[in-house]
């Protein structure tokens, strides 16, 4: 039976190990911006978490908000899950993918699009991508956002 306990430790003491090394890769290839670790959880999270998550974003009493957008080349309508929070005149959205994330350049370049929060729709316009100490994600979410290295939000006038 002691044999059993100890195999069991030593798995799981491997197990903690790989889940510490998993999340330091994940972490460090937000901070780089590393593409061989952004590109896959981009299509991790289209492909599986989005549209599960797309089921109740903006719907009254949900944290996550929804973002309706037209592709700048294609002209299809998109929506996509986001974490916007109110701002002074509109909202913001950390962005820890960057500018260069699809939905984002749409957004900008169409200069408008709708957003689901809470349950309420608005029209936001004028979007601009400003430095991440310039929202209030730099006192409210100051560490998390240190950990992933997000410098950018969205800045979106409703």
């Amino acid at each position: 039976m002691k044999v059993f306990w100890r195999v069991l430790l030593v798995l799981f003491g491997v197990a903690l190990v790989a889940a510490v090394a998993g999340v330091a890769t994940l972490v460090r290839g937000f901070r780089t911006q590393d593409p061989r670790i952004m590109q896959p959880m981009r299509r991790f999270l289209n492909e599986t978490v989005n549209p599960e998550a797309l089921k109740r974003a903006g719907k009254a009493g949900e944290e996550t908000a929804v973002i309706h957008h037209v592709g700048r080349r294609s002209g299809t309508e998109y929506s996509t899950p986001i974490g916007a929070k109110p701002a002074d005149g509109g909202f913001v959205v950390a962005l820890p993918y960057g500018s260069d994330a699809h939905w984002v350049r749409n957004v900008v370049e169409a200069g408008s699009a709708v957003l689901e929060l809470d349950g309420e729709t608005h029209v936001v316009h004028d979007p601009e991508v400003v430095p991440i100490e310039d929202t209030a994600f730099a006192t409210d979410e100051a560490w998390i956002m240190s950990v992933f290295g997000v410098r950018e939000a969205l800045l979106l006038r409703a």
